[in-house]
């Protein structure tokens, strides 16, 4: 989503009263908005009860002696984007079935001690699991839950002025209600006793968020509780982040449920959704696990009957890219009854989607995803000459693509003696 939002020339003032030894004195800023053609309109107007949020995570119990490693980074980050609020979780992952400790509500406490002194506010919620069911390392039952919510309250109260709001988290995967491994979010008596538990230990001068109006509606029958009741969305940044996007890979794996049972390379249905316009746009059909969205957005890429096909999303085409390789670009070694057989795989992408890199048993190959540049052997045939397998090995996880001048370590195995090793190189597009 790219951002050059436009808010009009909406006139927004903020009074702000400065106690001073001489008396009060009030302040007037005109504020236009957030327009990229204005003087700073990249500046978001600091206000400490609303506005653009980071989004941290504490782990109470395995972060305990760096709490405020995150929520440091990342407002030093966006220090210029006038950032007053935290999305806040804390994950009481490995605290399930124990009271918490001192020691848990310190850390918690080191963490809004911070917030205070950077003059920001917690968008807060409590969660268990991070990952979906099956994946997550353990999940609470709802006596658990309510447990350890009655042991926060003092601490909530102690930090109300700090806590914009409390986000009904507890449930699921990340806290959002849904993917539990005890299955609590198929419990409307056990969500509704999490909501009621959340509102007795929540300030009452403060609001808790749901996700969906089904679960506000679990309390509509208790008016005093369900007017505390407000809804929470994702957050959004003012500055370019390595997630903005203007479409969206989806993949619908509804058509092939059953044949998914035995086959692991059943078809997935693909389609793009533009994220700003709701504009939707089909692919068509990818071996599951095979597909994925180039870093520049321009091209979603899978591998099928042994090559490689890229859509072009801006000219709404799919082309097979991989033709004019000589070398096998399926795994030769892979010995399953499947029709298909799994590509050595991906390396990655150069800068603006120019070209994908892939392996083959031995090498790198440039491909251009247009189809028409001839494919590049990057390794120059050095690993098959020698029987060398060259694998990239990913040191920054925030990098998204390779660029001419990047240094590469690599990874090196001999078919022949089983050796391994290491190397390096300058990445040259």
């Amino acid at each position: 989503m790219k951002k050059n939002w436009m808010y009009g020339s909406v006139m927004a003032a903020l009074f702000a009263l400065m106690a001073s030894g001489c008396g009060d004195s009030r302040r007037t800023v005109e504020f236009r908005g957030i327009c990229v053609d204005d003087t700073h309109g990249e500046n978001g107007l600091y206000n400490p009860g609303r506005g653009f949020r980071l989004e941290t995570a504490v782990d109470v119990l395995h972060e305990k002696d760096t709490p405020t490693k995150e929520l440091l980074e990342l407002s030093e980050k966006y220090v210029a984007d006038s950032v007053s609020l935290a999305q806040s979780y804390f994950y009481l992952t490995y605290l399930i079935g124990e009271k918490l400790s001192e020691e848990n509500f310190q850390t918690m406490q080191a963490y809004f001690d911070e917030l205070q002194k950077q003059g920001k506010k917690a968008v807060l919620r409590f969660a268990y699991e991070r990952d979906f069911m099956g994946r997550a390392a353990a999940g609470p039952t709802g006596e658990q839950i309510l447990e350890h919510l009655d042991q926060l309250k003092p601490f909530l109260e102690k930090n109300k002025d700090l806590i914009l709001v409390v986000q009904a988290g507890m449930i699921g995967a990340w806290g959002e209600w849904h993917s539990s491994i005890q299955g609590l979010e198929n419990s409307e008596e056990t969500k509704a006793a999490v909501l009621e538990k959340l509102l007795s230990v929540v300030p009452e001068e403060r609001n808790v968020q749901v996700r969906l109006p089904e679960f506000k509606n679990l309390l509509k029958d208790k008016p005093e509780l369900y007017k505390r009741l407000s809804f929470h969305d994702d957050f959004i940044v003012i500055r370019p982040d390595r997630w903005d996007a203007d479409w969206a890979l989806v993949a619908d794996h509804s058509e092939n449920m059953i044949n998914e049972q035995w086959n692991y390379q059943y078809p997935v249905r693909l389609y793009l959704k533009n994220v700003a316009t709701g504009e939707e746009r089909n692919v068509g059909y990818a071996p599951a696990g095979s597909y994925r969205l180039s870093p520049a957005d321009r091209y979603v890429l899978w591998f099928a009957d042994r090559r490689y096909h890229a859509y072009d999303i801006a000219a709404s085409q799919t082309r097979m890219i991989s033709g004019k390789v000589e070398q096998h670009l399926w795994d030769e070694d892979t010995d399953t009854p499947l029709k298909e057989r799994d590509a050595y795989g991906v390396m990655g992408w150069t800068e603006g989607d120019a070209r994908v890199l892939v392996y083959d048993r031995y090498d790198v190959i440039s491909l251009d995803p247009l189809g028409v540049a001839e494919p590049v052997n990057l390794t120059a045939g050095e690993g098959k000459r020698i029987n060398l397998r060259i694998r990239a090995i990913k040191t920054d996880p925030e990098q998204r693509f390779y660029k001419s001048g990047d240094k590469v370590l690599y990874s090196l195995f001999d078919y022949k003696d089983k050796r391994n090793g290491l190397a390096s190189a300058v990445f040259s597009a």
